[in-house]
């Protein structure tokens, strides 16, 4: 491990401090704003701000797990997703791209799953996304957003460094010698 690997980690840290800052403000916010109305339209028929508690996970995908099981289960997969994040960090030095990617990923860790499950049980959602009534997109956060876009650097983080892989290091380009099993 060396000095650059941690000075990157470091920057992660250090760049996860004040997004999860303003998304524990905003959530801070939406309780004390907005829970108990119906709501404010931000851009009425499209985006309004509404207080939800999430005890899934994203899109539903958890809600058969009883939440005795599920609570623990999420934040030991946030606690996983950060544990490898600092491990690849540290393995190697990372491009600008991918450490923001990592500093967004990590952050909607921290604030959803770890942050709000350990604070109220739930994760604080107030964020809809909204056509009328024929599109409807279920209510989400600042650290749900960041997960979004650090998904999406990495996306192009892979697809800008695509070609950087020098081809005799793949082993399907490697000539083989004659008899060689």
């Amino acid at each position: 491990m060396s000095k650059p690997n941690v000075r990157q980690l470091v920057m992660i840290i250090l760049g996860v401090l004040p997004l999860l800052a303003l998304d524990q403000f905003s959530k801070r916010l939406a309780i004390t704003q907005l829970k108990g109305t119906p709501g404010v339209a931000f851009i009425p028929g499209y985006w309004d701000f509404q207080y939800v508690e999430n005890r899934e996970s994203a899109f539903n995908l958890t809600g058969w797990i009883p939440e005795t099981i599920r609570t623990p289960l999420i934040v030991a997969v946030s606690l996983t997703t950060l544990a490898v994040i600092a491990w690849y960090v540290l393995a190697a030095p990372r491009r600008p791209l991918m450490l923001a990617a990592f500093t967004a990923i990590a952050t909607g860790a921290v604030g959803n799953n770890l942050l709000d499950r350990l604070m109220y049980g739930f994760v604080v959602d107030f964020i809809h996304w909204h056509i009328g009534d024929t599109f409807d997109w279920p209510v989400f956060n600042v650290a749900d957003s960041l997960v979004v876009v650090g998904v999406g650097l990495l996306l192009l983080d892979t697809w800008l460094t695509r070609d950087d892989v020098p081809a005799e290091s793949s082993p399907v380009n490697q000539p083989q010698e004659l008899g060689a099993p």
